[in-house]
């Protein structure tokens, strides 16, 4: 059963804050950081509304006051170059610190400059967080080419392969955790291809990158997973603010955020939250925001019974939660259900309408 809160007027009518807005900012380079001439640029997304302020720099808007991610699509394109495309959620608070712009990467299919040598050499000037996406598509392009090899005639796997699959996993997972960058299907293999070599004795590879790789992978596998959990104390921070248009707008999220997590599927929820421990923490902030309404809003029938059903789901999760494992949060979750609670039997007494 997954339920939306109904009542979305009454926190509107408490003064949320503007829309969140912000600029997206795309530059189309080569693999040495230099502009690409007529590139074509492009960003879709049905979460936000996007205009066109220069090229390569659109103003944002996110369509509903409730939404916390917005998925985004960018491609760029040029003569003779390899395409860009990949896919981003962009976290609500996105615009609140300039970000960097995305380096959308255009490579020439040329077998000089899509070496491994020369994926080593960028790796070693390119590797910090401004420059990451360039490193991040030359590997794939070359990783591309290998694994093609690699799947049709050639059936020695050689350090170059290792060390492409490598240095792609490596930025794939940096961008995931500090760009919201979403690992596709080609991310996907290369895990499951570099987790098959390191299982195996014939790859030889040094106990220092495996350890290195070993580490990648689980993070890249946890990449979703650590993108809501940082959305979701985001906004619990925000609940907590100072500013009341900023708190009204966290609770609009936190429903939201929290309804979302209860309806995942099986898929989701194992890739996502496994452990139940960030749908409680989303829960908990629903369930502040909802007891913080209390008294300052006329609360209607359908208001007050999402809140006995939000009610509901927090006595199974946390009953769901393993003994003496996140004790903190199980406390936490405890104590505000128990003030949900509270006022539930005050609505009781004294029915909306």
């Amino acid at each position: 059963m997954k339920l939306r809160l109904p009542a979305l007027g009454l926190l509107l009518s408490l003064g949320a804050a503007p829309l969140s807005a912000g600029q997206l900012e795309v530059k189309a380079v080569d693999h040495k950081l230099k502009d690409v001439d007529a590139a074509t640029l492009d960003l879709v997304s049905q979460d936000i509304q996007n205009e066109q302020v220069t090229d390569g720099v659109w103003k944002i808007t996110f369509k509903q006051p409730e939404a916390f991610f917005a998925k985004v699509r960018l491609t760029a394109s040029a003569a003779d170059r390899e395409q860009f495309r990949a896919n981003f959620n962009i976290p609500y608070f996105w615009g609140e610190k300039a970000p960097a712009p995305f380096q959308a990467t255009l490579i020439k299919p040329d077998p000089q400059t899509n070496s491994v040598q020369q994926l080593r050499r960028e790796a070693r000037v390119y590797l910090n967080q401004a420059n990451m996406m360039v490193l991040n598509q030359h590997a794939r392009l070359i990783w591309r080419q290998l694994n093609a090899e690699l799947s049709s005639w050639r059936t020695q796997v050689d350090p170059d392969d290792i060390d492409t699959a490598f240095y792609f996993l490596q930025t794939s997972k940096e961008l995931a955790n500090n760009r919201f960058f979403q690992p596709d299907d080609e991310v996907t293999n290369a895990m499951e291809w570099l987790s098959k070599q390191l299982g195996s004795a014939d790859a030889a590879i040094q106990p220092t990158i495996a350890q290195e790789a070993t580490k990648i992978i689980g993070e890249l596998r946890l990449a979703r997973s650590t993108q809501y959990q940082v959305v979701v104390n985001r906004i619990n921070e925000d609940i907590g603010g100072f500013s009341s248009g900023k708190r009204i707008s966290a609770c609009l999220r936190s429903r939201s955020i929290s309804d979302t997590m209860l309806g995942f599927d099986s898929t989701e929820r194992e890739e996502i939250d496994p452990d139940g421990r960030r749908t409680l923490q989303a829960m908990i902030g629903n369930a502040r925001c909802i007891v913080q309404n209390y008294g300052k809003v006329t609360i209607d029938k359908a208001y007050a019974e999402y809140a006995k059903w939000l009610s509901e789901q927090m006595q199974e999760r946390i009953a769901l939660q393993e003994p003496n494992s996140n004790t903190t949060l199980v406390q936490q979750a405890t104590s505000h259900l128990k003030s949900l609670q509270a006022a539930l039997e005050v609505w009781e007494k004294s029915p909306p309408t």
